[in-house]
């Protein structure tokens, strides 16, 4: 066993045999160097007495730190949420060829696209310009509601839907 032994000055480590007398006073070791010499007396270090030392509970805090993180968190989501703009998402717009080949199988012709003549088209490609945001649904609902099934008809109600 090594123990430390020296002034505040000067403290040295020597190999050490520690000892103790089983007919004197038993909270008293005896220290000798391991050439068999007395060195000194020291405490006697009782490691199986268990202090009752008790800590004082920590007060609770102030803050409950988690809940701070996440409303800050839930915070800052709200304000990039409110600064998104979806509409330009989907900036991704229905194509002219769709939409006249819908309007045609609306209307009932098997050949398409095709079956326009070019008037027709130019009609199609001007009103398709002007309506922003056409979609397929936006087209089977106004030739539902077309009194007349026909080109100009439905291009009306598509009109009369963009305006409400």
């Amino acid at each position: 066993m090594r123990v430390s032994i020296g002034s505040i000055a000067n403290t040295a480590e020597i190999a050490s045999i520690v000892r103790y007398d089983p007919f004197s006073v038993m909270d008293k070791v005896l220290i000798y160097s391991e050439a068999d010499q007395f060195l000194t007396t020291a405490e006697r270090y009782h490691r199986d007495i268990i202090d009752d030392f008790q800590p004082q509970p920590l007060p609770k805090p102030k803050h409950n730190y988690l809940d701070m993180i996440v409303k800050q968190h839930d915070r800052a989501l709200d304000a990039q949420a409110k600064g998104i703009d979806f509409t330009q998402l989907t900036h991704e717009r229905w194509p002219f060829s769709c939409f006249a080949q819908t309007l045609a199988r609306l209307l009932g012709h098997k050949a398409g696209i095709s079956a326009f003549s070019t008037e027709q088209l130019e009609t199609l490609k001007a009103a398709y310009d002007t309506l922003p945001a056409l979609s397929e649904s936006r087209l089977i609902g106004a030739f539902e509601h077309a009194e007349v099934k026909n080109l100009h008809h439905i291009l009306w109600q598509l009109q009369q839907q963009s305006e409400n």
